[in-house]
């Protein structure tokens, strides 16, 4: 109803005194839109038919995206919805997500800038959990971001230890071309703070060496106010929701080299949403702003002192790593960095591994054994037990076979049924072997025997039948059987 008509209906009615049949008679309308306008103190609005929008075929593509990701940024959404041809911009999706996200009133806060080189802040976000070497453990991100240029680094860890916290400083000042700002700001964090009541504080003895050795002042927020950080509490929700949300991983490592790849190639040369400038842009204006971090790193990797096992070996972390067994019961000192394990006495490096994220394993260096059963040729010969052992089903039964029999001890049997393996690979021992079962030869002689057949079999050329030459010309000729009556018997020639 438009405003025209409205007025036209009530001045008929209120100053003329028509009643509303005859309104709707005069001017050819329904009574029912009379009776509207009449109770109506303001003209009622048309309601407009809703025109189609592009992205009403990819409704259904976003509920189901925001049902998976419910905190996906619009960005990624607009991505994934690219993928499948949509083909708008971000205005009309901004307007659709704010219909199906309902919106939380938030606290208020001061903006506040930072003067170039003068700051930085630092987070860590959990990130869930992910597989390593077998085990389920908790996947950590450390964020560092320039308060001024907002470059960010980024850095995945299966932990939150004060070595993985100072690793991240040292690889995120390498980052920012081996400079690093005057002020950093945390929150609360043990690894920072060790004791606090109000605004009196004790800082982490450890991490004050290590700031003292950059030559930067640690400024923690105050308790419960992580506002006074926005740029790291953005910079974690910004991996959350722009570099976590969506992908998948291969493993610890892919996720590793995908994160460097998207530091670089995405959140570092973005348009960024307050500045309006690249970060990478704004931090050619703050790197000359930055000091210089030392020319020596400073050494991040855990410490440990342990003592060495009866068994020649040291454990860390619930794993177990060999040494040589001339330090058995002595303390040697341990250091471990994300990759390797090192193992020292005093400044002597006795033993290294790569390090494992497994439960429970043993990590053993060849040599380290070998050394141990020179001296031990009774532990050598249960080591190749347990080697022969470790073949497979095959091994249980062929040793097996043999005890049942009582043919003696089986370590000669087994010394050089491993020797067959090492010179010719498991599989073809363990077929050979197999064979012996069947025939109940429960014997290292017998699987040779049987391997050495196979190889041979292999390497000549199949037989042919013998094919002889016809010789029709000698077909005349004929013999005669001899007489044997002639032939003197051994025994009588030896008489003669």
């Amino acid at each position: 109803m438009d405003e025209s008509l409205w007025t036209h209906i009530r001045l008929l009615h209120h100053h003329e005194k028509v009643s509303a049949r005859e309104i709707a008679r005069q001017l050819d309308v329904d009574r029912d839109t009379v009776r509207r306008a009449l109770k109506s103190e303001r003209c009622p609005r048309r309601e407009c038919s809703r025109r189609g929008s592009i992205l009403d075929p990819y409704v259904g593509a976003l509920e189901g995206i925001l049902e998976e990701y419910p905190k996906l940024s619009g960005v990624r959404i607009l991505e994934k919805l690219r993928e499948l041809g949509y083909p708008g911009q971000m205005t009309i999706l901004r307007d659709k997500l704010g219909q199906l996200r309902p919106r939380k009133n938030k606290e208020a806060f001061v903006k506040r800038e930072s003067l170039p080189g003068a700051e930085a802040q630092v987070d860590w976000g959990s990130c869930g959990h992910i597989l390593v070497d077998g085990t389920v453990r908790p996947l950590s991100v450390f964020v560092m971001v320039l308060s001024y240029s907002r470059l960010m680094y980024v850095e995945f860890t299966v932990s939150q230890e004060m070595e993985d916290f100072l690793r991240g400083h040292v690889n995120g000042f390498r980052s920012f071309k081996e400079r690093c700002p005057k002020i950093i700001v945390y929150d609360n964090l043990k690894s920072v703070v060790q004791w606090r009541h109000k605004r009196l504080m004790r800082f982490n003895g450890r991490f004050m060496e290590f700031a003292g050795t950059y030559l930067f002042k640690p400024q923690p927020c105050n308790v419960r106010r992580g506002n006074e950080k926005p740029r790291a509490e953005t910079g974690v929700r910004y991996v959350k929701q722009n570099f976590l949300a969506g992908r998948e991983f291969r493993d610890f490592t892919d996720l590793r080299t995908q994160a460097f790849h998207w530091l670089r190639d995405v959140a570092n040369v973005r348009i960024h949403g307050t500045t309006r400038e690249r970060p990478i842009d704004r931090f050619e204006q703050e790197e000359r702003l930055l000091q210089h971090a030392p020319p020596d790193r400073y050494d991040t990797r855990i410490v440990r002192t342990i003592g060495v096992s009866h068994q020649a070996r040291i454990k860390f972390q619930t794993n177990t790593y060999t040494v040589p067994p001339e330090f058995v019961g002595r303390a040697l000192t341990l250091k471990a960095s994300p990759d390797s394990v090192w193992i020292y006495d005093g400044d002597q490096e006795v033993a290294t591994h790569n390090r494992s994220y497994g439960k429970h394993r043993d990590i053993e260096n060849p040599e380290h054994t070998k050394a141990i059963l020179a001296t031990k040729p009774k532990a050598r010969i249960d080591k190749d037990r347990d080697a022969f052992l470790g073949l497979g089903t095959l091994a249980h039964q062929f040793l097996k076979g043999f005890l049942d029999r009582g043919q003696g001890s089986p370590d000669f049997h087994i010394d050089k049924l491993l020797y067959l393996v090492e010179e010719h690979g498991a599989t073809p021992v363990l077929g050979a072997m197999e064979r012996a079962i069947e025939f109940g030869a429960f014997g290292a002689d017998s699987v040779q025997n049987i391997l050495q057949q196979r190889i041979d079999g292999r390497s000549q050329p199949p037989r042919r039948p013998l094919e002889l030459p016809t010789r029709p010309d000698l077909e005349q000729y004929t013999t005669e059987a001899p007489n044997f009556e002639d032939y003197h018997p051994f025994g009588e020639l030896e008489k003669k």
